[in-house]
């Protein structure tokens, strides 16, 4: 399965490089021949986000983490020199936009696509291997916990592992619902009786 989900961003991000990169070629933006080096850059620069959004989800016990993921995203979005030069910021900013990976794939297109070809590009090619390294490291460790728990003897679901809380609903939650329904249907019961003897009683009195 991760394999797969890899594999199908790679796949996706140089499907979009090629159309990206075909209409920069025809409206002429494509200043030098190592644009065309590009297209594998971005299979590594997907291979880098595949591999750490891996290790991450793999780790996450909800859906409702999966949120914090574009809590992340969007800011680097933002504010990784895509809409706006490095230098619009302030210093201690700056540096922090240099730390974020989407800085790094910025920088490294762009320095393929304009021919700013140097050894600048190697740290950030260095930074995706890393990446790449990282995600695969934490993906195989998780992994080979499923296979040491599933041949082990335990009292540990392993499907609770692997798909963790599905509704993120803990147990002081189902207890806290427990009671609120209770208390409603309560409500209801005594509305109810009192509706039911109100309308008996004008026809009692006749």
């Amino acid at each position: 399965v991760a394999l797969g989900e890899i594999s199908y961003a790679l796949l996706r991000g140089l499907v979009y490089a090629t159309g990206f990169l075909t209409v920069m070629q025809v409206l002429g933006l494509n200043q030098s021949w190592t644009a065309i080096l590009s297209l594998p850059a971005v299979v590594l620069i997907a291979f880098g986000f595949a591999s750490i959004g891996m290790a991450i989800t793999s780790y996450m016990k909800t859906f409702q983490q999966m949120d914090w993921i574009n809590f992340v995203m969007l800011p680097m979005f933002l504010f990784s020199a895509t809409f706006f030069p490095l230098d619009v910021y302030p210093g201690v900013i700056q540096r922090l936009i240099q730390a974020l990976p989407l800085w790094h794939a910025v920088e490294l297109d762009r320095g393929l696509t304009l021919g700013q070809f140097g050894p600048q590009l190697l740290l950030h090619v260095g930074y995706f291997v890393g990446m790449i390294a990282i995600g695969i490291v934490f993906t195989t460790l998780f992994a080979l916990g499923l296979v040491l728990i599933s041949v082990t003897p335990s009292q540990t679901d392993l499907n609770h592992i692997i798909f963790g809380n599905i509704l993120g609903v803990s147990t002081a939650d189902l207890i806290q619902i427990g009671i609120l329904a209770a208390v409603a249907l309560a409500i209801l019961g005594l509305l109810r009786g009192r509706g039911g003897r109100a309308g008996r009683g004008p026809s009692q009195s006749t």
